[in-house]
């Protein structure tokens, strides 16, 4: 059974008023609306606030005070109404894939395979501004998600391979595969993406956003906005960040927390 959720409250700060069948065409709108409406962020992280992954933490604060997260809170939470509605899903555990790693990463990322009519569908809303706005399905059959095309392919047998589109051909996001996960996988994944210095939003500040029209992103002190075929580039100042908060990928923060943020980032107040 699925965790108690304020499924209308969630689905009126995504935007969406629509159907709530179990079908791939609520899937996909479902999908594509939190893309661009909760913003994928570190904020807490930066600011050495503890981050809840239970559900009712996690609601409480992507819905109701209207802030964003990383994949163990926007998959969690999506999860969460997807059962609600009546979708039939498996959680998995998935291992990032950067340009450049040279190690195996720890399963850390938090995705969902949604089971719809004898078809899986990998379902993800919280791999930043790289994220599939579209379901993908587990056979290889690429989809365009508006922002080029994403599949998922075989690696070896029990692994999959999310991969996006390129100039230059089909570069890797992550793998996965069907484990079974526990809750206290959770706790140990949040723990290590908090915490470890090598984890990819333990330091700097990230805000990411895959909005249908533009695809944002503040990552390691600059900000890119993907439009079309062109970047636009912005190294980032004070009056940068306020207008993302504020407008570009709007998130509501206390006060006392915003204040701390600028100080945090940029060694004093906003």
């Amino acid at each position: 059974m699925a965790p108690a959720v304020h499924v209308d409250r969630y689905l009126e700060r995504i935007g969406y008023s629509g159907p709530r069948e179990p079908t791939l065409v609520v899937l996909e709108a479902l999908q594509a609306a939190h893309s661009g409406a909760i913003p994928f962020e570190n904020i807490s992280v930066v600011l050495g606030h503890p981050v809840d992954v239970d559900s009712a933490a996690v609601e409480d604060k992507l819905v109701a005070l209207r802030r964003g997260g990383y994949c163990l809170e926007q998959n969690r939470l999506f999860a969460d109404v997807l059962g609600s509605i009546g979708f039939s899903l498996t959680e998995v555990l998935a291992r990032a894939r950067p340009p450049g790693l040279e190690v195996v990463a720890p399963r850390i990322h938090m995705a969902l395979c949604v089971h719809i009519d004898g078809v899986d569908w990998l379902a993800d809303v919280g791999f930043g501004a790289e994220q599939p706005r579209v379901p993908v399905r587990l056979d290889g059959t690429a989809r365009d998600d508006g922002w080029g095309g994403v599949r998922v392919v075989e690696e070896r047998k029990s692994e999959l391979v999310l991969q996006r589109s390129a100039s230059d051909g089909w570069h890797d996001l992550y793998t996965f595969d069907f484990e079974p996960v526990f809750p206290m996988d959770y706790v140990v994944a949040n723990h290590f993406a908090r915490t470890h210095p090598a984890a990819p939003f333990a330091g700097d500040l990230t805000l990411q956003l895959a909005a249908a029209d533009a695809r944002h992103v503040l990552l390691r002190g600059e900000y890119r906005m993907y439009v079309a075929d062109r970047v636009v580039r912005e190294p980032l100042d004070p009056a940068l960040l306020s207008r993302l908060l504020d407008e570009v990928m709007p998130i509501e923060l206390a006060p006392d927390d915003r204040r701390a943020l600028f100080d945090r980032v940029f060694g004093g107040p906003c």
